[in-house]
């Protein structure tokens, strides 16, 4: 995962998920590795199992559409 709070934009609230649009910054897959400490909503063409399973183990998910 690196670091996904370094996507975040500064004035997104920290008591609900977090939306990331990974696309838009040019992040063409979603890794794995690392921690995910908090909730992220990402939009992502492409992303590994373990990716996935991080993000809707903190509260978070991957949008598709």
């Amino acid at each position: 995962m690196g670091d996904l709070g370094s996507f975040a934009e500064d004035g997104q609230s920290k008591g609900g998920p977090v939306s990331i649009d990974l696309d838009a910054k040019g992040v063409e897959k979603l890794l794995g590795a690392g921690d995910v400490t908090r909730a992220f909503n990402v939009r992502v063409s492409s992303y590994t199992e373990r990716a996935k399973q991080k993000l809707e183990e903190a509260g978070g998910k991957i949008l598709t559409e």
